[in-house]
């Protein structure tokens, strides 16, 4: 997101293509007045890459939102604290920005998100990715960086931002188009009964207590697949399993793991109270952290510059202890993804 003189510019992001302009705005400014964002839509005030949009209009990954000033004191408390520009960096967001940078060029930079650290602000999350990368940008004088995909808060691993809005486009359309490849490590409950394969199964978000969840719906679902591999097992009681998304939905590689029977260790959202109780056995650790980790995305040339980019993400420090612990050998993994279709 950047501002000027109170107009913001949001870049669509890939969980958001296909909604409705008016719902993504149901989402973000819950408090915006449907009326009010109709005078908005008809007035040419808002525009989606430059041109002018009916609120039923469909939004697409990589395109560009300009968002008129708005009446924040009207806006919800989830808006309020995902604006950055006040955002002022702590010595623990110093400490991060000291070691997380994977790689950067002129087009794009690649992080590796810790667990725990939001991407973007919410209702409950003060400190993001988002605002310390802004704010460390306005320190330095440099170009804030675009945001151009997600990751799960509990999920650590690499994580892409373009610097501009050109690349961002760019990067938007090539994950919406599936030419950029992402490859997840997780340590799972049990075996699958197959090694390897696809889990296609449809999601849509489900209000819940307390927040969402996503739930697998074949009437109003949307389409989510996902290849997996086992790579390496604890016997019958866990499996590391590498998997590879083919589409871009919330929580997909957890949800869809615990569909075919093995939950992500760590992962008390999408697992029964049994299943919940067996990570402790596995791990010989009570309420282990989620086991699931970005380790690497694979860019084609042309999307971000003339080279193919491959970045990889070393493991968390949880993950890497288990590794150890279990005898895993990380080189295999590595190895497993190059099995898949590309």
């Amino acid at each position: 997101m950047t501002e000027k003189h109170g107009v913001q510019t949001r870049i669509i992001e890939e969980k958001d293509a296909g909604m409705r302009l008016d719902r993504w705005f149901q989402n973000h400014f819950p408090n915006l007045k449907f009326g009010h964002l109709q005078r908005l839509c008809r007035s040419g005030q808002i525009r989606v890459d430059g041109g002018r949009v009916k609120g039923a209009t469909r939004l697409e990954a990589g395109q560009e939102l300009r968002i008129p000033p708005l009446d924040f004191e009207a806006a919800s408390p989830v808006e309020k604290n995902i604006k950055t520009k006040d955002y002022r960096l702590t010595e623990e967001d110093r400490s991060l920005l000291r070691g997380f940078l994977l790689y950067e060029d002129e087009n794009l930079m690649a992080v590796n998100k810790p667990a725990g650290l939001a991407v973007q602000g919410g209702s409950r999350q003060k400190r993001h990715l988002d605002g310390i990368l802004t704010a460390a940008a306005k320190e330095s004088g440099g170009q804030r960086p675009h945001l151009v995909h997600r990751l799960d808060l509990e999920t650590s691993g690499v994580f892409l931002l373009a610097k501009n809005a050109a690349v961002a486009r760019n990067l938007g359309a090539a994950f919406r188009g599936r030419e950029i490849h992402k490859f997840y490590w997780a340590l799972c409950l049990g075996v699958p009964e197959l090694r390897e394969g696809e889990i296609t199964a449809p999601l849509a978000k489900k209000a819940v207590r307390g927040g969402e969840t996503m739930v697998v719906d074949p009437e109003e679902g949307k389409s989510a697949r996902t290849l997996y591999r086992v790579v390496d097992t604890l016997g019958r009681r866990a499996s590391w399993t590498v998997f590879m998304p083919l589409t871009g939905r919330t929580h997909q590689i957890r949800v869809h793991a615990a569909l075919a029977g093995c939950p992500l260790i760590g992962d008390d959202k999408y697992a029964d109270a049994e299943q919940r109780e067996a990570f402790s056995d596995v791990m010989q650790q009570d309420a282990p952290p989620l086991f699931l980790h970005a380790r690497r995305i694979v860019v084609p040339a042309g999307v971000a510059g003339r080279k193919a980019l491959d970045i990889s993400a070393p493991l968390p420090e949880h993950m890497r202890a288990a590794w150890k612990k279990f005898g895993f050998a990380e080189r295999a993994g590595d190895e497993a993804a190059e099995e898949f279709p590309q």
